[in-house]
């Protein structure tokens, strides 16, 4: 019953290890979608949208 308990626990300490690496990670990238760019931007009124000049160029490639 020990084991079981102590492979518990090692379990989710490797577990949370993963999670603040996933969340280090996720604060060091950045990607122009960024969501503290966006905000930054917004903050600053001066918010800018990635998606439309996206969806702008996409079309333009269309036509």
């Amino acid at each position: 019953m020990e084991i079981i308990i102590a492979m518990l626990s090692l379990n989710c300490i490797l577990l949370l290890a993963l999670l603040v690496l996933l969340v280090f990670l996720a604060r060091k990238n950045n990607h122009p979608y960024s969501y503290s760019d966006d905000y930054d931007s917004f903050e600053s009124g001066e918010a800018h949208s990635y998606l439309d000049e996206d969806v702008k160029n996409i079309k333009e490639q269309i036509s």
